[in-house]
This record gives structure tokens, sequence and C-alpha cells, in this order.
């Protein structure tokens, strides 16, 4: 299942995330540019390449954090699934899910 954020923005907007339903004949290029690790993870969150910057969402789409850079602490999360909106140098925004564990 693929999701779509309506726009193309991350200001201080609230933004619908909803699956994207494709069939058989539709062609979806190949974003998964992106690599986490480790996935799950207790303490620190790898992302390879290293993106422009980064958002960082809960479950409910609701953003707790955002930066630059290829680490991301997650020490201070409690256990769940999480998604990172990454942007590429080329503008476009590509979302990632993790899961934080302490027991992993």
């Amino acid at each position: 299942v693929f999701f779509m954020a309506s726009g193309k923005t991350f200001g201080n907007q609230v933004y619908s995330w909803s699956p994207m339903r494709t069939s058989s004949t539709q062609s979806i290029p190949n974003k998964d540019l992106y690599i986490l690790y480790p996935n799950p993870t207790p303490n620190e969150l790898t992302i390879s390449p290293t993106p422009k910057n980064w958002r960082l969402y809960d479950n409910q789409m609701i953003k707790l954090d955002e930066g630059i850079g290829s680490t991301l602490t997650t020490s201070h999360l409690i256990d769940g699934v999480y998604f990172l909106v990454l942007l590429d140098e080329s503008g476009e925004w590509q979302v990632e899910k993790f899961i934080k564990s302490k027991n992993p």
C-alpha cells in the first residue's frame, strides 16, 4: 500500500494521509531511495543516503520533530510505529516507516 499526502509542502499545515490504490495497469516509479536501519531501532536510526531534510511523525501523523543529517535519535520516543518524511535533492518527498522498540 502506498500513501499520498495532499499537497507538496509541509509547512504548519495539517495534511490528510490516505492509502493510494493501484491496479496492475498503473505504473509507480521506484521511489525507495532511502534505507532506514536498524529497523526496529532502540536508540538511533540511520538514514541512507543522507536526505536534504527529514520530518518525524507519529502513527497519527502528528509532527514530532524535523532536522537534517543522516542520524535520528529515538531514545526519547515511546515504543511504536513512526513515519519519516524525507526530502531528496530533487525536491521529491518520500515516506518511510520505522519501529521504535527497546527490545528489537
